[in-house]
């Protein structure tokens, strides 16, 4: 029997992000439906908010996220998610996630 000190459930971005976290201190058991790749957030077609450039809008980005989530959203925890955004995106491409660029250089 192996043994572990925490046990994720999911492969998605969450799940994948707290290993990532845990794992220089813990002995971490991650649990995925089948493969890792296989989530909800692998499948995610632009479904990160995130601002990077000057003519882009942290609050209408906020807006739209609470719109689109037709008022099952938090509006405190959206605010919280796309404040964070860039800073969450450049760390997550600090550990390899291979983000599509656009033409001008942005991220998908």
């Amino acid at each position: 029997m192996q043994q572990y000190d925490l046990l994720i459930i999911g492969s998605g971005l969450a799940g994948l992000t707290l290993a990532l976290q845990v794992a220089p201190y813990k002995k971490v058991c991650l649990v995925s439906k089948r493969g890792l790749d296989d989530s909800s957030s692998n499948w995610a077609q632009g479904g990160i908010a995130a601002v990077f450039t000057d003519d882009d809008s942290i609050e209408e980005h906020i807006q739209d996220t609470l719109i689109a989530g037709a008022g099952l959203c938090d509006a405190a925890v959206t605010r919280l998610v796309v404040e964070r955004g860039r800073t969450t995106v450049q760390w997550l491409i600090e550990q390899g996630v291979p983000f599509t660029r656009d033409e001008d250089n942005g991220y998908h």
